[in-house]
């Protein structure tokens, strides 16, 4: 849970972990951009200021999260206002899912997963847009514009991203 100001004034422990720390009290009256890297926490804020303000929901956003050790893991986060007795928005509540997970709840192309955890296990070899729509069961055209909209980023991108990151964590 966060205030209106952004700080967190609640997290579970699965949070505490997920941003590298040991105890609650790390993370209380801190804000993203205090915990996480600035292309995260200005994501998040992004995300925060829709529901802060105009009281519209985050429902399922699928997002790239690098970890500590510059990991990359999907997840999905849920966020939604928390108001007042007069009405008025006095903070948020999220929820924050790893992607595999919560697969099921992603809407008519789960199978994107399958793509996900083939480039995990293949980054190193050569892939193409053909090979991972065919894991995903998809002509290439309906493949790209599929996963473009659901994780704001193009198959070739992530591929390379994930390659990046393991690059960096060797």
């Amino acid at each position: 849970m966060k205030d209106q100001t952004g700080r967190f004034v609640l997290a579970n422990e699965a949070l505490v972990l997920l941003l590298g720390r040991t105890r609650e009290s790390e993370v209380l009256g801190k804000t993203d951009f205090e915990l996480v890297p600035r292309y995260l926490a200005d994501n998040y804020f992004k995300d925060d200021q829709q529901v802060l303000f105009y009281g519209q929901e985050v429902f399922n956003k699928v997002e790239l999260v690098t970890h500590n050790d510059l990991s990359v893991y999907w997840y999905t986060t849920t966020k939604v206002p928390l108001y007042s007795k007069d009405g008025s928005i006095i903070g948020l509540e999220g929820v924050t899912r790893e992607f595999k997970a919560a697969s099921s709840a992603l809407g008519p192309y789960p199978e994107l997963f399958k793509v996900i955890d083939f480039v995990e296990k293949n980054y190193s070899k050569k892939v193409t847009v053909a090979d991972l729509a065919k894991r995903a069961n998809l002509s290439v055209r309906t493949f790209e514009r599929q996963f473009k909209r659901r994780f704001n980023l193009s198959p070739i991108a992530y591929l390379k991203k994930v390659r990046i990151n393991v690059a960096c964590v060797n």
